[in-house]
C-alpha cells in the first residue's frame, strides 16, 4: 500500500486482506441467518396453515392482518385474503360484539392470556359457536403491536350437549309420568296416617310413646316432602306465569338463603345487573333458586363463599350460582340432573332433577362448569318477549 510520501507499505496489506477476510465472514454470517430465518418462517407459516384450528392476527385496532386457511374455513369462504384488512369484531354476531371489544381490550391493556366463547358469523351470515383463546404480541420496545387468537369450531360440542339435555328432559318425563300416577295416591293414606298419629299423641295413656310419634311424624313429613318434589317434576308446564324480574324474585328468598348460610358458617354475595322482565313462576323459580343455592352451600367447608349473579346475555337473562367448593368429577358431570341420582348420603336425587325441570317449563336452559375452585351452575332464560303492555 503507498502512503502520502508515495512508499509502499507493505504491512498495511496485511491489514487489508484481514478486513477483506473479516467482511467476507460477516457476509457469510448474515446468508446463514437470512437463509435460517426463511426455513424458520417456512416452519412457521406451515404450522400456521396445517392447524386444525383457525389462527387470526389482527392489530390492536382490531384489524386482522394475518388468517391461515383454517380461518377462512370457519368463516366459510375459500379465500383467507377476504379476511385480511376487515375488522375482526364485525364477525361477531351483534350481541356477542361489545363482550369481544372489552375482552380484547383487557388482553391489550395487561397482556393476560383470555379463553372465552362466542358466536360468530359466517359469510352466508349463518351462526357459528366458536371457543377463542387469545394472547398478545409485544413489539421490540415491549409495547403491544397484534394479537393472535385461535379460534376453535365447537358447534358439534354444542350439539352433542343439546343431545344431552333432549335426553335428560326425557327422563324428566318418564319421572313425571309415574310421580302423576301414584303421587296423589300416596299422599292421601299418608295424610290419614299421620293424621291419626297426632291424635294418639294426645291421648293420656300414649304419652310415653310421645318420641316414637315424633319420629314417625318426622319420617313422614320427609316423605311428603320428596312426593313434592315428584310432583313437582311431573308438571309438563308451568302455571300462572306472570311477568316479572328475577332480580325480585331473588329479593324475596335472600333472607332465607342468608339463615342457610349462617347457619352452616358460609357467606352469600349477590350480584344483580340490570335485566329485562320475563314470564316466570314465581313460586318454581323460588324452588328452583334455592335448590342451587343449598347444594352450592353444602359443597363447600365453613368460610366459603357463595356468589350468585345475574346479567343480560345474548338476547336473554343469565344466572349464575358459584360455590367454593371442590368441584364436580368429570365421570360424574353427564349425571348431574338425573332423577335419584345423588352423592349425598341423605339425599334424594331430585333438587337439580326439579331445578331442570322447571327450566324447561320456562324455555331455560342450565348448564355447569366446573373444576377444583368450585363449581358454577348456569341458568339462561329466553327473552322472546317485549314485556306486559
Amino acid at each position: 500500500m503507498i502512503n502520502r510520501d508515495g512508499v509502499y507499505n507493505q504491512g498495511d496489506q496485511g491489514e487489508l486482506v484481514r478486513l477483506v477476510k473479516e467482511t467476507e465472514s460477516l457476509l457469510a454470517l448474515e446468508r446463514e441467518v437470512n437463509e435460517q430465518l426463511r426455513d424458520n418462517e417456512k416452519i412457521y407459516r406451515s404450522l400456521l396453515e396445517t392447524s386444525p384450528d383457525a389462527i387470526i392476527i389482527s392489530d390492536i385496532n382490531d384489524r386482522i392482518i394475518m388468517a391461515n386457511h383454517q380461518a377462512a374455513v370457519i368463516y366459510g369462504t375459500e379465500n383467507k385474503d377476504f379476511l385480511v384488512g376487515k375488522n375482526s369484531i364485525d364477525f361477531f354476531v351483534p350481541e356477542d360484539r361489545e363482550r369481544a371489544r372489552k375482552d380484547f381490550g383487557m388482553i391489550l391493556q395487561n397482556g393476560s392470556t383470555k379463553i372465552a366463547r362466542y358466536s360468530i358469523l359466517k359469510a352466508e351470515s349463518t351462526p357459528c359457536q366458536v371457543e377463542i383463546n387469545t394472547s398478545l404480541i409485544l413489539g421490540r420496545r415491549g409495547r403491544p403491536k397484534a394479537l393472535v387468537s385461535i379460534y376453535r369450531d365447537i358447534s358439534g360440542h354444542m350439539s352433542a350437549q343439546k343431545e344431552r339435555e333432549l335426553a335428560s328432559l326425557d327422563r324428566f318425563n318418564l319421572v313425571g309420568q309415574v310421580a302423576a300416577g301414584i303421587g296423589h295416591e300416596i299422599r292421601n293414606p299418608m295424610t290419614t296416617v299421620r293424621g291419626l298419629l297426632q291424635v294418639l299423641k294426645g291421648k293420656k295413656g300414649c304419652r310415653h310413646f310421645m318420641e316414637y310419634y315424633d319420629i314417625m311424624i318426622a319420617e313422614l313429613d320427609r316423605a311428603n316432602s320428596i312426593i313434592t318434589e315428584f310432583l313437582t317434576v311431573a308438571v309438563s308446564k308451568p302455571a300462572d306465569l306472570k311477568w316479572t324480574n328475577l332480580n325480585n324474585i331473588i329479593r324475596l328468598l335472600y333472607p332465607r338463603m342468608i339463615g342457610e348460610a349462617v347457619h352452616s358458617g358460609k357467606s352469600i354475595t349477590l350480584i344483580t345487573g340490570q335485566i329485562p322482565d320475563l314470564e316466570l313462576n314465581e313460586k318454581e323459580i323460588m324452588q328452583l333458586i334455592f335448590n342451587l343455592v343449598r347444594n352450592g352451600l353444602e359443597a363447600m367447608e365453613p368460610g366459603g363463599e357463595l356468589t350468585i349473579r345475574t346479567y343480560s346475555e345474548r338476547g336473554g337473562v343469565a344466572l349464575t350460582v358459584k360455590d367454593q367448593g371442590k368441584g364436580i368429577e368429570p365421570e360424574l358431570i353427564d349425571k348431574i340432573g338425573t332423577p335419584f341420582f345423588t352423592t349425598k348420603e341423605m339425599g334424594t336425587g331430585l333438587g337439580l332433577a326439579v331445578c331442570h325441570g322447571v327450566a324447561a317449563r320456562h324455555g331455560a336452559v342450565i348448564g355447569v362448569e366446573t373444576g377444583s375452585a368450585g363449581t358454577t351452575f348456569l341458568v339462561h332464560f329466553k327473552n322472546e318477549g317485549t314485556g306486559p303492555c
